[in-house]
């Protein structure tokens, strides 16, 4: 049967009550926005990252909506989903749907979610797509009856649990394979590669003992320039004969430089921010301060921006040791021991100049850098495996839902067998 959404469901706006009003937050009132969609790993969602006081629900307009409703992300992006869990209510960019009776939820969060692209057609605007009320009330949905619904319903809650565990599974397997890499990438850039070695206290407590032969010194005793800040330049252009320009944004979570996204920058604007091979990136500001980015001269011309700072070692240390310290676990304290004294999340060159690091001879740090791209491009290669695999299983998981609601599968073995 062919219906529009407004006959299937009631549509419920969001809305957001005064971000100058503390008691309308902080409250017992769940509150979800376009971010807690998105982050999640369930179709179920039963926690937000803010919640709201009654009285915040009472100024700002919107309802709270039972358990077992749709809530739909209508503007950046268009298409996340979920179920709530609990009652709740959202923020603007969001829209949440109580099914009428004769619909099964279930069935209708499945439909919408594989349909994201006819969601996303509709969204209007010029600054950013949304999707309004109106628009979103007038689509029209191809729905079976009852009891088909729950019958694809039935199939596709049991199929994707199935999925969504192997998945689980592999994820929990990444995250072992880091802190692996973690403790490894530690152990070399702080002990060395002798476990016999006799060791002294570095006189820092977050780094504590370090080999007796080992010096320790502060980054601005390594680095042959003071350390700089990059270009305060908008990144607009995108011309491939210009330098590229690095920004923090461009650095991935494993300190690879991304290959999308790519903007570039002027060159007279980008020359005195040129990056020549070894020079050591590290970021200084928000929730992404103390990333770092090791360039290397097969990037291409390249110049850094200015939320980001250059450091330039004077040969007491290979840029590539100085790199791998950066992804230890003594690294990741400093960086909390600085952010908790610090108003802002930032971290400016004079705190990172004041940075310890252990000094090995060039000859030892040669030897715990080989090591350390042989031991580490392992367990790379076999993170680089599981994330090949969980985007094969969401594949499959996202073709057999369209599958499913589109008729494709006969579920009538199915449901015999099970």
């Amino acid at each position: 049967m062919k219906t529009k959404i407004k006959f299937i469901a009631q549509v419920i706006n969001g809305a957001t009550p005064s971000t100058s009003n503390p008691e309308f937050w902080d409250g017992d009132i769940y509150w979800a926005t376009p971010d807690d969609l998105g982050s999640l790993d369930d179709k179920i969602i039963a926690h937000t990252k803010r919640m709201i006081t009654e009285e915040g629900l009472t100024s700002c307009g919107t309802s709270l909506t039972p358990e077992g409703s749709i809530i739909l992300s209508t503007r950046a992006p268009i298409g996340h989903i979920a179920i709530t869990g609990k009652q709740m209510c959202c923020n603007q960019g969001c829209r949440i749907l109580i099914p009428r009776d004769w619909i099964a939820g279930d069935f209708l969060y499945y439909y919408l979610y594989c349909n994201k692209q006819l969601l996303i057609s509709y969204g209007q605007g010029s600054t950013f797509l949304e999707l309004s009320r109106n628009m979103l009330a007038s689509i029209s949905l191809e729905i079976p009856d009852t009891e088909k619904q729950n019958s694809i319903a039935a199939f596709l809650d049991h199929e994707t649990t199935r999925i969504d565990a192997l998945i689980h599974k592999k994820k929990q397997m990444i995250e072992l394979l880091k802190e692996k890499r973690t403790a490894l990438v530690t152990q070399a850039v702080t002990k060395g590669l002798d476990p016999n070695v006799k060791m002294k206290d570095s006189g820092i407590e977050w780094l504590g003992e370090v080999p007796e032969h080992w010096a320790v010194k502060k980054l601005r005793f390594l680095v042959k320039a003071p350390l700089q800040y990059g270009a305060i330049e908008a990144a607009e252009l995108d011309d491939p004969y210009l330098p590229r320009y690095i920004r923090i944004t461009d650095i991935d979570e494993k300190g690879d430089l991304r290959e999308d996204g790519i903007k570039t920058i002027p060159w007279d604007k980008a020359e005195p921010y040129m990056l020549n091979d070894g020079d050591l990136l590290l970021a200084r500001s928000g929730a992404t301060a103390g990333k770092s980015l090791l360039y290397k001269e097969t990037y291409g011309a390249a110049a850094f921006a200015g939320y980001l700072i250059r450091a330039t070692f004077n040969g007491q240390v290979l840029p590539d040791f100085a790199s791998y310290y950066t992804s230890s676990q003594i690294y990741s304290n400093w960086l909390s021991m600085v952010l908790i004294q610090a108003t802002i999340q930032n971290i400016s060159a004079e705190k990172y100049k004041e940075l310890s690091l252990p000094v090995p001879s060039i000859c030892e740090q040669r030897k715990i850098v080989s090591y350390l791209r042989d031991e580490t491009d392992k367990i790379d290669m076999m993170m680089n495996i599981m994330i090949h695999s969980i985007s094969l299983l969401q594949e499959y998981r996202s073709s057999l839902i369209h599958s499913a609601i589109t008729g494709k599968i006969d579920l009538r073995g199915y449901h015999e067998e099970h």
